[in-house]
């Protein structure tokens, strides 16, 4: 169960005009975006509410006008998607908790050489300390499922970018982990049978050590449209959304009898319970990015802007 939430909402897209961004995020709509949920495990019984953010926009605002904006709303977390230098310098002197994150395109040099994650270290997070207050780095983005060369050489990055940060003094501030797509965990309902997909073993299980070693956490990407897509109509469209259920519609576990009034907190628990399948019950979840599509194909017919609103509200 979640017993303490880091809430980001994402605000990047391709075709996105600055203009429209901004009157998304100072409303409170963040329609058409992915949003995004993080615990912060080194900060137990506190809530955050944060973004995820990167600069595929068609028009990109500066880094002082996202930085402005993360202000107003009181934003106390962002994470990148990359280790963009404007918006680090931007965030020097904000407090803002900043992850940084090294794109799936430099992983395989960072877990094959030492050296290589030395410098990541130095030149994309020990050069902007400790004006800006990077306190993650997100080591790549579902690689498991996106690229199965990097997959290989992942923990080995994990560990050589811990290791720098231990050389630099900076592990107790800086934790290191990495994000993974929802489909490798299998059989998610009841959430108490939920396991991880045992073809990915020889990397999750030393994975998971590295997590519980440096006191870190699991970063799980979650998107409840897709769930409910796929369902053919098993799931309710209330359910999935976060709505309000009336008491009959409230889904039961019937081995534990935990009561679950929505599809997310559903998968959430189930990431714990798959963990639990390989003994390790001590690492905390983070639920990296979720969200609901403001449109779709002809089949996406839950795909609508006001879902998308009810949702990432």
């Amino acid at each position: 169960m979640i017993d303490m939430l880091w809430v980001s909402l994402a605000i990047f897209a391709k075709q996105m005009e600055w203009k429209q961004l901004r009157e998304l995020i100072l409303g409170g709509l963040f329609v058409g975006f992915s949003s995004a949920f993080f615990k912060h495990a080194t900060a137990a019984g506190s809530a955050f509410v944060g973004f995820n953010y990167g600069t595929e926009l068609s028009v990109v605002p500066s880094s002082q006008q996202v930085v402005n904006l993360l202000k107003i709303q009181q934003i106390t977390h962002i994470r990148l998607y990359d280790a963009n230098s404007s918006m680090l310098r931007a965030l020097a002197g904000t407090g803002i908790q900043v992850m940084v994150t090294v794109p799936n395109t430099q992983l395989l040099s960072i877990g094959e050489s030492n050296a290589s994650a030395i410098n990541w270290v130095k030149n994309n997070v020990m050069a902007y300390l400790p004006n800006t207050n990077i306190t993650g780095i997100c080591v790549g983005t579902e690689i498991l499922t996106s690229d199965s060369n990097a997959a290989l050489v992942l923990v080995p990055a994990m560990n050589f970018l811990h290791s720098a940060l231990v050389a630099a003094k900076l592990d107790s501030q800086i934790k290191v982990s990495t994000t993974h797509a929802p489909e490798i965990i299998l059989d998610t309902f009841p959430p108490s049978q939920a396991f991880f997909n045992q073809s990915w073993n020889s990397i999750l299980l030393p994975m998971f050590d590295f997590l519980s070693k440096t006191e870190s956490y699991f970063m799980l990407n979650v998107y409840t449209y897709d769930i409910y897509k796929d369902s053919n109509g098993v799931i309710s469209l209330d359910y999935a959304l976060l709505n309000p259920l009336p008491p009959n519609e409230v889904v039961v576990d019937s081995n534990t009898l935990l009561a679950y009034t929505s599809l997310f907190d559903a998968v959430v628990d189930s990431a714990y319970f798959a963990m639990a399948q390989l003994n390790y019950t001590s690492i905390p979840v983070v639920v990296a990015e979720t969200g609901w599509p403001s449109e779709g194909d002809t089949s996406d017919t839950a795909a609508t802007i006001d879902n998308a609103s009810t949702y990432n509200s």
